[in-house]
């Protein structure tokens, strides 16, 4: 990117404006009322937070639940402070909880920025996915001061202690319009990592996106803890997953999803049964918090 209208007023500062703190460096997933939900919740050291997605509209009482339960306080007390809230893709699952909460609950929420990566105005037509294009900017307003930041591949931002590399954007792959069922490519994928563990996002991702990262990065990927493409039913494939080569992984989806739906059942078994693999995370597991310190 050599220059930008905004003249980089939407981008967060190069430096994080606070980078210690004793609170526990978190991402907790949300369980969501459905099979196909995703949203996590990542706290920062300062107690400060940023969301990825945050699922469908119906997790947005579950979010303000689980932002509450983190920071210790009901927002009544203390607006519950986002610093980045992360749309990966232009599907309702994925937005529909910043949609809701931007209807009702903007008096709960400080928010500095929204984090993402739409495609052209034309393409989400075409394939009947337009929020990010053209009612994102009206639902960022109503939260005072918050702005939108575009992102794109091979940036890296800061927040606190944790930063985002931005791998993988939809411009890397598709200059016209993919097909509907493959508009899952067009997702956001980003990692976050602190001094001690990482985190690759690849939100809906399938397999056009997966060798575009693999030829790009390679060994790079090699991440910690890994959320698992498109709720695990997608054809993300199995030689990338080796290569990131998580230890836990992350499925937004249920136990009955994941133990029963056909697609790609092969490569869940082949990835629970990975020497890599110490722990797997369903939405209706017990314990949905990890720990990144």
């Amino acid at each position: 990117i050599i220059r930008s209208y905004r003249q980089g007023k939407t981008m967060p500062p190069k430096e994080p404006e606070i980078t210690t703190g004793n609170t526990p460096t978190t991402v907790t997933q949300i369980r969501g009322s459905g099979e196909n939900a995703m949203g996590y919740v990542i706290q920062l050291a300062d107690g400060s937070f940023i969301i990825y997605d945050g699922g469908d509209a119906t997790c947005s009482q579950e979010l303000l639940d689980v932002l509450s339960s983190l920071a210790g306080h009901d927002a009544t007390d203390n607006k519950y402070l986002v610093r980045a809230w992360v749309l990966t893709i232009n599907d309702e699952k994925h937005y529909g909880c910043f949609k809701q909460i931007a209807e009702e609950h903007t008096d709960k929420i400080a928010l500095q920025r929204v984090v993402t990566s739409p495609v052209g105005r034309i393409l989400a037509i075409a394939n009947k996915q337009t929020y990010l294009t053209q009612e994102l900017s009206v639902d960022v307003n109503k939260f005072d001061g918050a702005s939108i930041c575009y992102v794109h591949t091979g940036m890296t931002l800061k927040f606190c202690n944790v930063t985002m590399e931005i791998l993988y954007t939809h411009e890397d792959l598709y200059m016209c319009d993919p097909p509907k069922e493959l508009f899952g490519n067009t997702s956001l994928v980003s990692r976050i990592s602190t001094a001690q563990k990482s985190m690759l996002f690849l939100s809906d991702c399938g397999r056009f996106a997966a060798r575009r990262m693999a030829i790009y990065y390679g060994d790079y990927l090699k991440s910690d803890i890994c959320q698992i493409a498109n709720h695990g039913a997608e054809d993300f494939p199995l030689f990338i997953y080796n290569i990131i080569g998580a230890k836990i992984l992350s499925y937004p989806c249920s136990a009955d999803f994941y133990d029963n739906h056909k697609a790609f059942a092969d490569v869940r078994q082949a990835m629970k049964n990975n020497s890599n693999t110490e722990q797997i995370i369903l939405s209706d597991s017990e314990n949905v918090t990890i720990v990144l310190d």
